[in-house]
């Protein structure tokens, strides 16, 4: 079950962005401009991890390349932007904890888990941290993108994340470009993040939405 529509960001709809590409990529001419050579091979093990900590992660443990901060009526948000991952960490009263997502096969902290699930193709998840009141709500997909899709989903991602300034990584490999981008949507009792990682060595983009929801206010009993 994905998150409700209501509290998915505007700017980044990964399913309208593939639609687009594919559109784009039918109406393509003999003459069009050709797309970045791409050497994709695919990886049946290839695949990402979601992991929640109880805890505030150190910036030294990750590759961090960017990062932003935003706040609610009850919360504190900090994003980072790594290659291929991203990071979010919440504060809400006594609660601190972070979501970490990223390659299945990197190194990670391992103090302070909650859980840690291998996403091979799409998984939901749904947890509350009842004694603090918060629940925590999360998508994440997999797809694997033929060489001209994928870039054609890139250069609109690109675009969109200029476009609206939004938090982002570019990183080349031998295999081609590779792209992060995450938008924060941001209410007074919860925070939205809808996150778009692009791997140029399979070909695999991954879309993630996470929800973090203040159901319990300081005083509620």
């Amino acid at each position: 079950m994905s998150i409700e529509s209501h509290a998915t960001p505007h700017h980044l709809d990964p399913q309208l962005l593939v639609k687009q590409s594919l559109d784009m990529h039918t109406e393509i001419k003999p003459d069009a401009k050709a797309k970045p050579d791409a050497k994709i091979k695919p990886n049946i093990l290839a695949g990402h991890q979601v992991v929640l900590y109880s805890k505030a992660l150190h910036p030294e443990t990750l590759d961090m390349h960017g990062r932003r901060i935003f706040t609610g009526r009850t919360y504190e948000l900090e994003a980072w932007i790594m290659k291929g991952s991203h990071a979010l960490r919440l504060e809400c009263g006594t609660l601190c904890t972070t979501e970490l997502i990223c390659e299945h096969d990197r190194p990670i902290p391992t103090s302070g888990i909650v859980f840690a699930h291998i996403v091979g193709a799409e998984k939901d998840i749904d947890y509350k941290f009842v004694k603090q009141g918060v629940r925590y709500i999360s998508s994440i997909q997999l797809e694997t993108l033929a060489p001209n899709l994928y870039y054609e989903t890139y250069e609109e991602l690109l675009s969109t994340a200029r476009r609206n300034n939004l938090l982002n990584h570019l990183w080349t490999q031998p295999e081609g470009q590779g792209l992060s981008v995450l938008e924060i949507e941001r209410e007074a009792t919860q925070v939205t993040a809808l996150g778009f990682h692009m791997m140029p060595a399979t070909g695999i983009v991954v879309r993630t939405q996470t929800m973090f929801e203040v159901t319990k206010l300081a005083g509620d009993k």
